[in-house]
């Protein structure tokens, strides 16, 4: 019987430029058929880092498998779900609007990864220049000197 934890890759067309390059061999091996392994103790984070980069460098012609934007979480949560089916087994790179990037390098068919960056929230204020609160909105004249607050955690 086949051991299921066995997983043979080989690089599709459009990462074959990164992988056989000078930076992906930092990472990747490929054998005489084409093969690809990872390089024992090479940097997971750099690697990810570096294949973002490929990516993302519009003369590479990558375009992404699947994207999608996350639903805006209901007031008080903290967390909304991005869901991506229908991939076929490989290799995946993940990037997010707030800095998350990993790859995931088995054939599971599952897979969850849990966002550590947060959205920042922003709060804006502006000043009422006749009793000099803070607040939503305010009156001012043309000409007159008006003062925001931005508050960004």
């Amino acid at each position: 019987a086949e051991n299921p934890g066995n997983y043979a890759y080989k690089a599709t067309t459009k990462w074959k430029g990164f992988v056989e390059s000078e930076t992906g061999e930092t990472y990747l091996k490929t054998d005489g058929s084409g093969y690809v392994t990872w390089v024992e103790n090479a940097d997971p984070v750099a690697f990810a880092k570096a294949a973002l980069a490929y990516a993302k460098d519009p003369t590479n012609s990558i375009v992404a498998e699947k994207s999608a934007n996350a639903p805006d979480a209901t007031e008080g949560s903290t967390t909304s779900t991005v869901t991506f089916e229908g991939l076929s087994l490989g290799y995946y790179l993940v990037d997010s609007s707030v800095g998350a990037l990993c790859s995931l390098n088995t054939t599971a068919k599952e897979v969850e990864i849990q966002e550590k960056n947060g959205v920042p929230s922003v709060e804006k204020k502006v000043q009422e220049d006749s009793d000099d609160h803070w607040d939503k909105d305010n009156t001012a004249d043309i000409g007159q000197t008006v003062n925001f607050q931005t508050t960004i955690t």
